[in-house]
Order: C-alpha cells, then structure tokens, then sequence
C-alpha cells in the first residue's frame, strides 16, 4: 500500500494542464472549468479517476465548501445525512428544496434546516448514495453554487476510499519507503 501523500501529490502534479476555452465551444461542463487558483488562463480539465467515472475538478476560491468523510450512519442501512456544525450558519434555517449535481448529473433532494441538526431528506438521499454506488469512508466534497432563502444547490465531487488504479503505477515509482 502507499503510504506517502508526497507520491499522490507527485501523481496528481503530472496531470495536464490546457489553455482557457472561455467565450469556445467547450464540450466540457463549465464547472469543471474553473481557473487555478492564482492563474486566470490555464485549466485543469475534469480528471476521471476511478471506474465509477467520478470527476474530479478545481474547487472555486470564490463558494464555501466542506468535505464529510462517509461514516456508516451515511450509508447503508441507515442513509442519515448530517452537515458539520461548522457549515450550519450558511445553510437555510426553513425546509428546502435542494440540488447534488456529481459527475454531470442531479439529484433532487430537500435539506431539512429547521432542526437543530442540519440534514437531507432520507429517501432522496438513500437515492444519491446508491446512485454513486457510495460507501463508508468514501469523501464527499460539497461546495455550495447558489443559496437563498427558498432553495441551494451544491456541486458534489466523490473521493472513493481506494486510491485510483490510474496512479498506482505513477505513484509507486515515486514512493521512497521507509522501513
């Protein structure tokens, strides 16, 4: 197994990187183009890593985000989905409809903000999570598009739990193990 985050990160350095296709026809959706941060020009296309087809793109400087490690209670059988404590005061305080856009597709869902605990409805979300074919300890980064009062929509990027079959062979000639 690996065991440095320097030989993912080498791994992650090599991908490439184009030039802006702003105002071009783009067959790429426009949240997977956003700049790199400190440079308006260049960007990193959607880098598909697993053979779930998960995109994986820049997160913008510009909307809060948070990632939540799946816990069991997430997932199957359970499918409770709680927000941290610490993204609650930007979420809406009233019953929401709610949109998960991953991998160029969504899920409707309805974020229940009027409890002391912050979450999505059960059922659609049981739906999202089977959909991804989601388990424990898979990430889930959530960065929000557009709130207000009486709506908010996120764009939502999986991290599976195993590492990308794509970089093993990257990685493991980068790995320095120390024993």
């Amino acid at each position: 197994m690996f065991n440095s985050f320097m030989s993912f990160s080498a791994a992650w350095d090599t991908l490439e990187i184009e030039p802006s296709t702003a105002g071009k026809s783009d067959p790429y959706p426009l949240m997977m183009n956003q700049p790199v941060a400190g440079n308006q020009d260049p960007v990193v296309k959607a880098f598909v890593g697993n053979e779930f087809g998960d995109e994986i793109f820049p997160i913008s400087e510009n909307k809060p985000f948070f990632d939540i490690v799946l816990a069991k209670r997430n997932v199957k059988p359970l499918y409770r989905m709680e927000f941290p404590e610490e993204i609650c005061p930007l979420l809406p305080s009233t019953k929401v409809p709610a949109v998960l856009t991953c991998n160029s597709k969504t899920w409707e869902t309805t974020l229940i903000g009027d409890r002391e605990c912050k979450k999505f409805e059960r059922d659609s979300w049981r739906k999202f999570v089977t959909d991804n074919n989601l388990k424990f300890d898979d990430c889930l980064v959530f960065q929000i598009m557009e709130r207000c009062t009486d709506e908010i929509k996120f764009s939502v990027q999986i991290l599976r739990g195993e590492f990308p079959s794509e970089l093993e062979d990257l990685v493991a000639a980068n790995t320095v193990n120390i024993d």
